[in-house]
């Protein structure tokens, strides 16, 4: 069942996050960054802020509902880029 769940794509969205499923790449560019980067935290965030909202279909036959902050979850390399995902996103 996980090969049907699904993320609706808004109608006329254009950015990064424009595939129903699947891994999409997004590089981000920083520099001299040892445990945390500030870069990749903005653009994390920024990107699952485009998620919110939008529907997620399980696949299951349970009924499409709309993503929330909770249903995110930030791994990351480093303790330090994971606190500052946590305080970025509100957590």
């Amino acid at each position: 069942m996980v090969d049907q769940r699904t993320i609706a794509v808004p109608f006329g969205y254009s950015g990064p996050l424009n595939k129903e499923a699947g891994i999409v790449f997004v590089p981000v560019e920083h520099r001299g960054n040892t445990q945390a980067a500030d870069e990749e935290v903005s653009a994390i965030t920024a990107l699952a802020a485009q998620l919110v909202g939008r529907l997620f279909c399980p696949g299951n036959g349970e009924p499409a509902r709309p993503i929330s902050w909770d249903d995110m979850l930030f791994v990351a390399p480093y303790n330090h880029q994971v606190s500052k995902l946590k305080t970025k996103s509100g957590e």
